[in-house]
């Protein structure tokens, strides 16, 4: 297990990252609020996390994020999932959101970004090569 804290000041930031590798995936357990001042933060652990898979590349890279202690998640937290999902299809892997609360799954179906959803298309509404 090793836990990344927020480089930001605790008046600023609210999110705690729980990284465990399994073998067959990394989850990165969110604790907290994913907004402009953690977002940045987010991205840091993953590419860490894509970094390491890509070394020893015997499987695609397998990132997945659960959500279940998510409190929050504004415009930019959403940016966020989008680049980690961005990110992970690059190198070949897959990014999988686990235990998504009501309140985000609202966030993401109207932001028209349901392709953070498995099962969904890839690519949100609104970009060059989306629906809409």
């Amino acid at each position: 297990m090793t836990t990344h804290p927020a480089t930001c000041t605790p008046a600023t930031c609210h999110l705690a990252l729980d990284v465990r590798a399994d073998g067959a995936a990394t989850t990165v357990r969110l604790d907290g609020e994913l907004e402009l001042t953690t977002a940045e933060l987010l991205l840091d652990v993953v590419d860490g996390v894509l970094r390491q898979a890509t070394a020893t590349p015997a499987a695609p890279a397998r990132v997945v994020l659960d959500a279940r202690d998510l409190s929050f998640c504004d415009v930019t937290g959403l940016n966020a999932l989008l680049e980690v999902q961005r990110r992970a299809d690059r190198c070949g892997g897959h990014l999988h959101l686990r235990t998504v609360r009501p309140f985000l799954r609202h966030v993401i179906a109207a932001a028209g970004a349901d392709c953070l959803l498995d099962g969904a298309r890839r690519t949100p509404r609104g970009t060059a090569d989306g629906t809409g």
